[in-house]
């Protein structure tokens, strides 16, 4: 990467997009047939939501360069913005076949698949993130809440231990605790001391308390998820927190 692509970026992660947007647009007008220029500033468009320049500047980035991978990337994702899941795989794909060694792209193109059903095919692209970057821990964390949502117990405990053991923080920590309580089946255990609790006619209190320590852990996990982008999983972390503290609340007022 340039010197000028690398002032690109730079601006990019700290949020100046117009910074970059003028940076690249000046190098352009330098020198026209720029082609990783044309790139940057089809990103930078793309941040900006004006999607029609970003596929504007991506298929002029490929004119230059058909090599770049990139620009593919940014159409997959104006394509998925337009809600066209086709076109969304056929980007990402090209743009695989241009960086193959992209953990990156594998960990998003898993994630498309098995959100439109095709699990196995999703956990294969996923298990080739892994392959590609075995030392990043969000690739393992990926891979077994895949292996997770098939149930498939040994693979996702050891993926997740990999995970924990090379990130180390409160996301991998409560992945691991969450995984537990949805594998086995812990989160029924408050219902079975309510009901044990009425069918003795113990004090309440005995029977409020798991609800209460679920429920932080529910919020705790879901916060969790959400810090990697996992959606889906801390929306239903965060349901669940809801439920369980609206019961909690409903006894205990």
């Amino acid at each position: 990467m340039n010197t000028d692509q690398e002032q690109v970026s730079k601006l990019l992660k700290r949020g100046k997009i117009r910074s970059a947007t003028e940076l690249c647009r000046r190098l352009i007008q330098a020198d026209p047939g720029n082609a990783l220029a044309h790139q940057g500033l089809a990103v930078c468009y793309f941040r900006s939501r004006q999607y029609e320049d970003a596929a504007i500047e991506s298929q002029r980035a490929l004119e230059l360069d058909p090599n770049l991978s990139n620009p593919h990337r940014v159409l997959a994702n104006i394509y998925l913005h337009r809600k066209d899941q086709e076109s969304f795989e056929r980007e990402l794909r090209q743009a695989l076949a241009k960086s193959p060694n992209s953990a990156e792209l594998y960990m998003v193109l898993g994630g498309f698949l098995i959100h439109a059903g095709r699990k196995q095919e999703g956990i294969s692209s996923l298990q080739k993130a892994v392959e590609s970057d075995p030392d990043n821990w969000l690739t393992h964390y990926r891979l077994s809440a895949a292996y997770l949502r098939e149930s498939k117990r040994e693979e996702a405990f050891r993926e997740l231990g990999i995970a924990h053991s090379l990130g180390r923080s409160f996301v991998t920590a409560f992945a691991f605790l969450s995984a537990i309580l949805f594998l086995n089946r812990i989160w029924t255990l408050p219902l079975l001391i309510v009901a044990l609790a009425l069918s003795f006619m113990l004090p309440l209190f005995f029977a409020l308390v798991p609800f209460a320590l679920i429920a932080a852990v529910q919020l705790l996990s879901g916060v969790a998820y959400l810090k990697v982008g996992d959606m889906k999983t801390s929306a239903i972390s965060i349901v669940l927190f809801v439920l369980y503290t609206s019961a909690w609340l409903s006894v205990h007022l």
